[in-house]
């Protein structure tokens, strides 16, 4: 999923960078959240972004497991 930067919104015509470290729990769905950057508007755009985010969960021994993943976004 993209932030939402569309005319209206804080981000809207701000340009940097953010990475959003994401706990991807057993079931595919988001847990904690780490956003790192150097404009909060961008970490908070790119962490509301990552929440709403599903994945394939990792396995070990065949089994789902919990996993981060980092995800990098350009503003």
């Amino acid at each position: 999923m993209k932030p939402d930067c569309s005319k209206g919104n804080l981000c809207h015509d701000l340009h940097g960078e953010a990475t959003v470290t994401v706990n991807v729990l057993t079931d595919g769905s988001v847990g904690d959240t780490y956003p790192k950057g150097t404009n909060q508007i961008l970490m908070d755009a790119a962490e509301e972004a990552a929440r709403h985010c599903r994945f394939e969960p990792g396995t070990f021994a065949g089994k789902p497991t919990s996993m981060n993943f980092d995800l990098h976004y350009k503003f």
